[in-house]
């Protein structure tokens, strides 16, 4: 009837939650969750507001704990995270990661904005120790880098995913060092991340 009003939902501490809960929430566009998912325990608030005459606005706020985080774009994901997930409307904001990859540890936020088109999806992430034998063969790295028993990667990338008529242009910097041993001795490789609109492509130094 166009007046005003709010509503608010908050879970009993925490529930299980899976891909299939967060596209059936109401009012959230199920494409959200194509590029941030999880699965696993975190209390659940959801709130919905209209002020008179307007359209509905909706918020929905997770901190799991114990979970799987992926981000499809990225083709990344993190086990046993934790950190804070928002859904304030077209935005996405994800904060506090902290989780498992790749034997080690990756610190991550996101900021995931559909307010205007075309949209913008940031990324920030911080790599420590991650085995790099063990990482998405989609990011592609140089040879150079994989010639170690047990390479460990750490460094971090900024990454902007610009989604345009539903294709994605990568933008971003990014600096890593792999070490490792190899022929008795040991070594490392700088790694360097740029993405030029078209793809991530990367680039390794010998030291």
């Amino acid at each position: 009837d166009g007046s005003a009003g709010t509503a608010k939902l908050v879970s009993v501490g925490a529930v299980h939650v899976t891909p299939a809960h967060l596209k059936a929430l109401p009012l959230v566009p199920a494409e959200t969750w194509a590029w941030v998912d999880l699965e696993g325990d975190t209390p659940v608030t959801v709130a919905v507001s209209r002020a008179a005459g307007a359209a509905g606005a909706y918020r929905v706020e997770c901190r799991p704990t114990n979970t799987r985080l992926t981000i499809p774009p990225a083709d990344f994901t993190a086990t046993d995270a934790s950190g804070t997930v928002v859904v304030d409307g077209p935005r996405v904001t994800v904060t506090g990661v902290r989780g498992r990859a790749a034997d080690g540890t990756v610190l991550a936020a996101a900021d995931l904005d559909f307010t205007a088109t075309p949209s913008r999806l940031k990324f920030d992430v911080t790599a420590k120790d991650l085995n790099a034998k063990r990482l998405p063969k989609s990011w592609q790295l140089p040879p150079q880098a994989l010639i170690f028993d047990d390479p460990k990667l750490n460094g971090s990338a900024a990454i902007e995913l610009v989604v345009r008529d539903g294709k994605v242009e990568p933008h971003g910097t990014g600096k890593a060092t792999m070490a490792g041993t190899v022929a008795g001795g040991t070594g490392s490789v700088e790694v360097r991340m740029v993405g030029d609109g078209t793809r991530l492509r990367f680039d390794a130094d010998e030291k």
